[in-house]
């Protein structure tokens, strides 16, 4: 993944990798938003800062859940 990102000629980035979607987007006033979606759906989100680097968020997936699991068939 890119260690920085320029948004300044389209305003919109969508970043994918390790089974997550980053939308990176800036809004009026000049903020950064971030929305996160993990690719299969169903699986928590896991925010935490960088081990070395405090000024950095990581996004990660949760480990998948161990044992049964129910899936919907039409």
């Amino acid at each position: 993944m890119a260690k920085q990102i320029n948004i300044e000629k389209e305003k919109l980035v969508e970043i994918k990798g390790n089974g997550l979607i980053l939308d990176i987007e800036e809004d009026s006033f000049g903020r950064i938003l971030v929305r996160v979606e993990s690719e299969e759906g169903g699986r928590r989100i896991i925010i935490k800062q960088h081990e070395e680097d405090s000024r950095t968020i990581v996004y990660s997936l949760e480990n998948p859940p161990q044992g049964p699991k129910l899936t919907l068939v039409k």
